[in-house]
């Protein structure tokens, strides 16, 4: 990955993190889970980040994976939290699952209907 391209990636999730900060207390406060965010994550294509790109994923590096989740965390720890968590089983499945496993769950991981 270019370092260009890099940039433009958390240049992305700091926008997101932008969006997510004003209802970050509320969504902590209610114990809500934080949909909207994840939502926000889906449409940028990061819920695929660390997804190879045999199964449609980003393939991008771990570095930038941790970037996004601490521009994240820095705006939502919530958000934060289900992020990582839905990335660790989209990326186990895109690493161990079966190919039908694979075919299953991971468009609906990584374009958020399954969040």
């Amino acid at each position: 990955m270019q370092k260009a391209d890099f940039d433009r990636s958390i240049a992305t999730a700091r926008g997101v993190a932008g969006r997510l900060k004003p209802g970050a207390a509320e969504v902590d406060r209610t114990g809500a889970f934080p949909r909207a965010g994840l939502g926000a994550l889906a449409e940028t294509g990061f819920c695929g980040l660390i997804v190879s790109g045999d199964h449609g994923g980003m393939d991008a590096p771990r570095g930038l994976f941790a970037s996004v989740v601490a521009e994240i965390a820095a705006a939502c720890a919530s958000t934060a939290l289900a992020y990582v968590t839905n990335a660790v089983v989209a990326k186990a499945i895109d690493f161990a699952g079966t190919g039908a496993a694979a075919s299953r769950w991971l468009p609906g991981l990584m374009d958020g209907r399954l969040l």
